[in-house]
């Protein structure tokens, strides 16, 4: 549930200021689109909400598929802290935008 914010703000908060130069409706969509996946891959293993601001998009490859790299801003436990970093990958299928992230196997020893 986002306070009352415009487009604009919302969309610098998802992508980063840098990446809003060029073209802002695909980079809100694509970052949305990476961050939702995140949530999805890690809340069950650390069950901690966390938001969109709480992750940035740090490199994206240009055009409709490709690969992306993520960055969490905040604690969620002792094997996911702040600065922890996931790949994805991204695509456009039948005009759907599709992405997901990796996330590592942990070590058990």
């Amino acid at each position: 549930f986002f306070k009352q914010k415009t487009a604009y703000e919302i969309g610098v908060r998802l992508v980063g200021s840098e990446m809003c130069i060029r073209d802002r409706a695909w980079w809100v969509s694509l970052s949305f689109s990476l961050k939702e996946s995140l949530f999805k891959a890690l809340y069950p293993l650390v069950l901690t909400r966390f938001y969109f601001e709480d992750a940035e998009l740090l490199e994206c490859d240009k055009g409709t598929q490709g690969r992306a790299r993520l960055r969490l801003l905040v604690d969620l436990n002792q094997q996911w802290p702040a600065g922890s970093e996931i790949s994805g990958q991204f695509c456009m299928f039948e005009n759907q935008l599709i992405s997901l992230v990796y996330v590592p196997r942990l070590s058990t020893r």
